[in-house]
């Protein structure tokens, strides 16, 4: 703890708050995620799952549905629509803003 500088002169009783105890685990968990002196933050749990049904909402496929196929990536990703009169499934990539849950 700092006892003196310029312009602290003391730290040691923090008002008398006393740092919180952390679990081994969290301290774990986040040295697992530092980088080059950063920590990044946690990922977000994925809004959507492999297979959840779509639709996309802005842009040249307004209004189509279809099966959400991942994130490709940055704000992109992947929806399988369905074309060709039901034939076939086509990957399109779509900015992620554009695809929503079809609950």
């Amino acid at each position: 703890m700092l006892s003196m500088t310029d312009s602290i002169s003391s730290s040691n009783s923090l008002g008398g708050f006393h740092p919180a105890h952390l679990p081994d685990a969290v301290i774990d968990e986040i040295r697992e995620r530092e980088r080059g002196g950063f920590v990044a933050p946690p990922s977000p749990p994925p809004r959507l799952v492999h297979g959840q049904q779509v639709s996309i909402t802005r842009g040249p496929f307004e209004g189509r549905r279809g099966l959400w196929a991942g994130q490709t990536t940055h704000e992109r990703e992947r929806v399988l629509l369905e074309l060709f009169l039901g034939q076939r499934d086509v990957p399109v990539e779509v900015p992620a803003a554009d695809v929503v849950s079809i609950r």
